[in-house]
């Protein structure tokens, strides 16, 4: 499932699925300023719980083109929070028991990012947890927080990997739950890494400790997992 962000809003384009979601995914119409929250799930999640819907059907490849919703964004900075204020970015979804759950990070007016969680039933309207489930506690994301989730699951246990920022360096990180509210922390997953950047000018130099934007494939491939 894929998603597009604004600076400052989610957007969703229209997808066409068979047999995953609802067949057309639409934006939330930017006039409803109406925000539900809770502070339970719909549901408890336990590693048993099913993934997908009934009788999915994997959409065949490609799934291009999309098209934007002309009802976007599905889901705007929250003016009541103190962690979702300002600015909303880049999600990854993974859909349960037939609900669409949405984890998206959340910037305040600090720009320290947190990752919040939201779920529909139908693509359109969201309902947010009240907190955010993956923040900053570590010093290696003070500052500048959690960003950019990116979700798998694998045998009833959620992998995310996302990145912390300490306002320094950014590094790609993992953390894990069974139920998408309790997460277990494992830190950067390269420790001294090492590259090169250029400058706009195209002179190089190396560059340590930065590394981001890394997605877990859900199936093995040749016996092992790839990001």
């Amino acid at each position: 499932m894929l998603f597009r962000s604004s600076r400052y809003f989610l957007v969703l384009p229209t997808i066409i699925f068979t047999n995953l979601i609802p067949t057309v995914y639409a934006g939330l119409n930017l006039t409803n300023s109406t925000i539900y929250r809770s502070s339970n799930l719909p549901f408890d999640i336990r590693p048993s719980t099913p993934q997908n819907e009934q009788n999915y059907t994997a959409p065949i490849f490609p799934i291009l083109p999309f098209t934007q919703s002309e009802l976007n964004p599905i889901l705007s900075p929250d003016a009541t929070s103190n962690w979702s204020n300002a600015y909303l970015f880049n999600p990854t979804a993974i859909v349960l028991n037939s609900t669409i759950f949405l984890l998206y990070r959340a910037q305040n007016y600090n720009k320290t990012s947190s990752i919040g969680l939201a779920w529909s039933t139908d693509g359109t309207n969201f309902t947010r947890y009240d907190k955010p489930i993956i923040y900053a506690t570590e010093i290696y994301e003070k500052g500048g927080g959690c960003e950019d989730p990116r979700i798998v699951r694998v045998n009833g246990t959620f992998y995310v990997t996302y990145t912390a920022y300490d306002l320094d360096k950014a590094r790609l990180c993992l953390a894990t739950s069974t139920d998408l509210v309790n997460w277990k922390k494992y830190g950067p997953i390269f420790n001294d890494w090492a590259d090169v950047v250029f400058s706009d000018i195209d002179i190089p130099s190396p560059r340590l400790n930065y590394t981001k934007s890394g997605a877990i494939i859900g199936e093995k491939i040749d016996g092992v997992y790839h990001m």
